[in-house]
Parts: structure tokens; C-alpha cells; sequence
């Protein structure tokens, strides 16, 4: 196992981590609690984890000072907050379909109590609110790469390409809503409606997609191992030659649509219906891959193309709403966009 894990504190040089002697609160009262300016430690519970073990450590050194860069646009939209904690650590990953090393970074905020004995409670398991970033990558239960669907791609760690490119699954449908111009992605997660943010550059497609005749081609190869584990189940077989009639019975104007569907996507043969396809993508759910003319050409495998991050998007309790509130306000969106490509 490599033992290598982000030494952000030897490059993150933008940020003093102030960390408080216990003595300092022997007093706390919820009053002093409250008055206490928010401030930050940084974990290092996550590690660099590589293909078959394997890292890179300059890879693994030029993601972390990108991700310091990212955690400090968060430090600076909270700076005035106080009855805060928060804590950050960081991850950087093994490289996406397109080549690119990913990074993930935690970012959370909890509310400062005191404990029995009167000190301060600096703990990170009070309830309170985080952020997930996910650096050249997407919330897993928004966009997929593996396992688009259930009971239909056969390996769940396998990575389908088109021309080339990740094919990727956006599993939930697209809200007609933006922040701050950015679109906005919800899911419902355990009750919670969580959101997620992609960060792009700005006046072109981060997205190419899919359409339904390129689609057709990418079903007949995967149908043929499908039909191996569903041998003697008729209901869920669907043949080349059947894939192929669909085709023939559709117009040019049909097979060059992109595709959205509206449906669980549990059963093959819907496919071959043209009432399961959409024409908006607010309407349903899409394959896509990554638009070729969107990757930055030239750069290294470390550059930041693009940038997503989930929270949860409710609000429900006092200190969500808060933390919810500043980050709209203070967050510097073109800043973090100003970042990619580089």
C-alpha cells in the first residue's frame, strides 16, 4: 500500500492553521462558543490511491497545491463565520477515462460546543455541513462512468469508450436552474436533496452527446455479453438483428438526436421503442462523453479541465441555512473557473 498521503501543510503556505490549546477553553460557555472565529485543520486521513499501487509523486505534489488553491476560495467565503470548526482533507486519485488525474477534497463545518467538563468540544462529529469536490471528476451518483444502469452494463468497474472517449451516464435529470449562471444537478439521497455544481469553461460544451444511432452501435456490443448472463429469459433478450431492424425503421433526422431517455433503463428492449426517447434533457437522462474540443491540448495530465461539488442543498437546520447562505454570497465562482486548463 502506498503510504504517501497530501502534505498540504508543506505547500500551503496561504493559510495559518491556528489550533487552540484545550487549556485556553477551560471556561467555555455557549456564549464564547458562539464568538469563536471559524477556523481550519487539516486532516490527513486520505492518501494518493493509484492504478495497482502505483504513484506518481509529482503528480501526486502538483494536485495537492492545485486542491490548497481550491480549499482556500472556500476558507475565504467563510472567514468571517464564527461558533465554527472545520476540517479539510484530501485525496488525489488515479487518472479518468480521459487521461486526467483526479483529485476529491472534504471540506466540512460543524458547530463549536463545550463539553462537560467545560472545555472546548473541537470535535468533527457534531452535526453541521460539507462540501465534496471532485477535481476532473463528477458526483458518482450523478454522472457514472461504470455501472451505468442497473442489470444492463455487465462490469461495473469496466470504462466504455466512444472514439476514444469515456462514455459517460448522467443518471439524473438536469433542473432548469442555475446558480450564479453555473446548472444546477439535484438528487435525492437518504431524504436529503443534495446538489452538485460543474465548474467549466465558459462558451463551449464541457459535454458531446451521444446520439441515438452512435448509441445503437455501443448497445449492439454490449447486448451480446448481456444475453449470455440472461440466457433462458426471453423477456430481457434483445439481438443484433433486432437492434439492427429498429434501425432500419428509423429516419436520419431520428438516429442523429441526441439521446435521452425516460425510462428506469432496467430492460433492453425499451430501446427499441421511439416513445422512450426525449427531446430536452430536463426531460430525461443522457449519454454523453466529454467534448474533444473542450480538453485544453497540450497541458499536463494534471490540469484542472473541469470541477463538480456536491452539499446539500436544503438548508434545514440553522447552521445549513447559514453556512448555505454565505457560500451563494461569498463563494468566487470565477476565480475556481479561472483555474481550468491550467
Amino acid at each position: 500500500m502506498v503510504n504517501n498521503f497530501c502534505k498540504m501543510k508543506k505547500i500551503f503556505f496561504s493559510i495559518t492553521i491556528i489550533i487552540f490549546a484545550s487549556n485556553v477553553f477551560a471556561q467555555c460557555t455557549t456564549a464564547a462558543a458562539e464568538a469563536t472565529q471559524l477556523t481550519w485543520v487539516q486532516s490527513n486521513a486520505y492518501k494518493y490511491i493509484g492504478a495497482n499501487g502505483k504513484e506518481s509523486k509529482a503528480n501526486t505534489e502538483a494536485m495537492c497545491k492545485k486542491m490548497a488553491q481550491i480549499f482556500e476560495l472556500f476558507a475565504n467565503a467563510f472567514k468571517n463565520n464564527k461558533g465554527l470548526t472545520g476540517r479539510w482533507k484530501a485525496q488525489v486519485d488515479d487518472k479518468n477515462g480521459d487521461g486526467l488525474v483526479k483529485g476529491l477534497m472534504d471540506i466540512s463545518m460543524n458547530k463549536i460546543i463545550c463539553k462537560d467538563n467545560g472545555e472546548l468540544n473541537k470535535s468533527n462529529m457534531n452535526p453541521g455541513f460539507s462540501f465534496t469536490v471532485y477535481v476532473n471528476g463528477f458526483v458518482p451518483q450523478l454522472v457514472r462512468d461504470k455501472k451505468k444502469q442497473p442489470n444492463f452494463i455487465l462490469d461495473k468497474d469496466k470504462v466504455d469508450s466512444l472514439n476514444g472517449q469515456t462514455v459517460y451516464y448522467i443518471d439524473k435529470a438536469q433542473e432548469e436552474e442555475s446558480l450564479l449562471g453555473f446548472p444546477l444537478h439535484f438528487y435525492n439521497w437518504n431524504n436529503y436533496k443534495s446538489t452538485s455544481i460543474i465548474i467549466s469553461k465558459p462558451n463551449i460544451p464541457l459535454f458531446k452527446p451521444i446520439s441515438i444511432g452512435e448509441f445503437m452501435g455501443l448497445f449492439k456490443k454490449w447486448t451480446t455479453a448481456y444475453n449470455v448472463v440472461w440466457k433462458g429469459n426471453p423477456r430481457y433478450i434483445v439481438t443484433p438483428a433486432e437492434i439492427d431492424k429498429f434501425i432500419g425503421n428509423c429516419t436520419k433526422e431520428f438516429l442523429v438526436k441526441p439521446i435521452i431517455y425516460v425510462w428506469d433503463g432496467s430492460e433492453q428492449v425499451v430501446y427499441l421503442r421511439k416513445s422512450s426517447y426525449a427531446s430536452r434533457v430536463t426531460e430525461g437522462k443522457q449519454w454523453v462523453t466529454l467534448n474533444p474540443d473542450y480538453l485544453s491540448k497540450n497541458v499536463s495530465e494534471t490540469s484542472v479541465q473541469f470541477i463538480s461539488f456536491e452539499f446539500d442543498a436544503t438548508g434545514a437546520d440553522e447552521i445549513s441555512a447559514e453556512i448555505l447562505a454565505d457560500f451563494k454570497t461569498n463563494f468566487d465562482f470565477k476565480k475556481l473557473q479561472t483555474m481550468l486548463g491550467k
